[in-house]
């Protein structure tokens, strides 16, 4: 398993000539004008949760969809929707003290579909983790928001989130760095990078999907016949393939000039939009004239890490 410079290199390129003058900038999630400490927590809650919406069925990867006012919406737009207008109405919902002896009540009142029931289908999983989150928070000041202002540095920030369970993903702290990629974008947080500790997109299903469809990362047939069966990856191979995808990405934001976190803005979209569910919409992807088409599958990890 390697990373596929030239195909790297030839990605690179055409995102310097094709990738977005603006990038999503999270107005929908996030309300304007909010103190810093509330924001960071309650960035930090949902981002916590924003995992694993879909199922396998009969040898088919599909997504989960919930209704929401009449609607039927994707589960990560299900989510943020459903936190954005609580955080208005009571912004002592996301504090510290008030999750992490998170009610039940609450937690329905929090995510409830049209039915009036939490749909996900590990409700009581993310249920311990938000509580978790709370816990954590309160153990180290009640506020996320202290740790970026103690140094700004990246380094201090991942390795802290490590302790929260729903953020345990090293060495690529998927859901650390989508926390500070959020801020990030809405000038809350500017973190200070370091060697050891770069900005790195934030590794999830979407971006091992394209690295894989696009040719950065060159994988075994074995791996290839997990990907096109939607079987589960051994946790061994999920690694080593997420590391792999990593350097191919550090590698075209180098190449490109593109930040890192915006690299992960082009190819989560890309993914999510045209490359998931069949068929695919190859016509409107971005990697429509350098992609050879030729592969029909997922990666399936069965995690809350990311």
């Amino acid at each position: 398993m390697h990373v596929n410079e030239k195909r790297v290199a030839e990605i690179a390129t055409l995102l310097k000539a094709k990738a977005p003058a603006r990038f999503y900038d999270f107005s929908v999630e996030i309300p304007s004008a909010t103190d810093p400490e509330v924001i960071a927590n309650y960035v930090g809650a949902v981002v916590a949760l924003d995992y694993g919406f879909w199922r396998i069925n009969n040898k088919t990867f599909e997504v989960d969809f919930y209704p929401l006012s009449g609607q039927k919406v994707k589960g990560s737009t299900f989510l943020w929707s459903k936190s954005k207008p609580l955080l208005t109405e009571k912004p002592a919902f996301f504090t510290a003290q008030h999750l992490q002896n998170l009610s039940e009540e609450d937690y329905v009142q929090w995510l409830s579909d049209d039915s009036g029931n939490v749909p996900f289908k590990d409700a009581s999983i993310r249920l311990k983790l938000i509580r978790n989150y709370g816990q954590i928070l309160a153990s180290i000041g009640g506020s996320l928001h202290q740790i970026y202002c103690a140094d700004h540095s990246l380094a201090n920030i991942l390795t802290t989130m490590e302790k929260f369970e729903a953020y345990r993903d090293f060495p690529l702290y998927k859901k650390a760095h989508l926390l500070c990629k959020i801020l990030q974008r809405i000038k809350q947080w500017m973190v200070i990078e370091s060697p050891l500790y770069p900005k790195i997109p934030p590794i999830d299903y979407h971006l091992m999907n394209l690295a894989w469809k696009l040719g950065l990362v060159e994988i075994t047939l074995d791996l290839e016949e997990l990907f096109t069966a939607y079987a589960p990856l051994p946790s061994i191979v999920e690694l080593t393939f997420r590391l792999r995808c990593a350097d191919a990405y550090l590698q075209m934001s180098k190449l490109s000039g593109i930040d890192a976190y915006n690299i992960d803005d082009i190819m989560w979209m890309e993914s999510r939009k045209n490359c998931q569910l069949t068929p695919y919409c190859c016509s409107e992807c971005l990697f429509n004239t350098v992609c050879q088409k030729n592969k029909q599958g997922f990666p399936v990890i069965n995690t809350y890490r990311y």
